[in-house]
């Protein structure tokens, strides 16, 4: 596993805390799960037991892994209102259709549940607007989709969420590097470099609830 994406779980995890409390509430269900190492998080520094943490992805080596651990759950094999907390961390801009997914997780989330997106590019941040073409988040063919901060909220509104909180990991991230203010003040003044760097804003991480009174239209 890659050791920067571990350290970010582990900060992701203690702002949730902050948020939800320790342990974090279950059964949670990670969905593009990779090999579980989100989940495996979850459970070493969340305090989410193992038997209560479940996910799944679309690679056959990934649900090798999910399987291997214990960890493994497919959508249909979910109950409606059966996960207290369900996380999509860097999946939504690699989804083709992302409505019918969003749709289908937020349907998981319990009456007092919560839903958690995280380390999605913010295609209304700053480097994403100086950047435009150049911008290391377009990433094709592995980023499909491109979503603001504004758009995502309008999809869990849809779906009877409400925005919790948000923060911006950058000040602590394990991407940060002491060049980044000089290759955006360069890239500012014209100077074709610098699009690939990590900088304010550039990831969303947001936290939504359900609204226990809210009947969406066929609920």
């Amino acid at each position: 596993m890659n050791m920067a994406r571990a350290i970010s779980y582990v900060q992701e995890i203690r702002w949730l805390e902050r948020n939800l409390g320790s342990p974090l509430p279950a059964p949670v269900f990670d969905y593009g799960a990779s090999g579980g190492y989100f989940l495996d998080a979850l459970v070493s520094e969340g305090g989410v037991p193992a038997a209560s943490a479940f996910g799944d992805d679309l690679s056959p080596g990934a649900i090798e892994q999910l399987i291997k651990k214990g960890y493994r759950k497919t959508l249909s094999a979910l109950e409606p209102k059966s996960m207290r907390l369900v996380t999509l961390r860097g999946v939504l801009e690699h989804v083709l259709d992302f409505r019918g997914v969003v749709e289908s997780l937020t349907d998981l989330v319990a009456d007092d549940g919560f839903f958690f997106i995280t380390a999605t590019p913010d295609a209304s941040s700053t480097v994403a607007n100086l950047y435009r073409d150049r911008w290391v988040q377009h990433h094709y063919p592995s980023h499909f989709q491109h979503f603001t901060s504004a758009l995502v909220d309008q999809l869990l509104a849809e779906r009877g969420f409400v925005l919790v909180d948000h923060v911006d990991l950058y000040r602590d991230s394990v991407y940060r590097k002491d060049e980044d203010d000089l290759a955006w003040l360069r890239a500012v003044h014209g100077v074709n470099e610098g699009s690939a760097h990590a900088y304010w804003g550039s990831m969303m991480t947001r936290l939504y609830r359900r609204e226990p009174s809210w009947a969406g239209v066929g609920q």
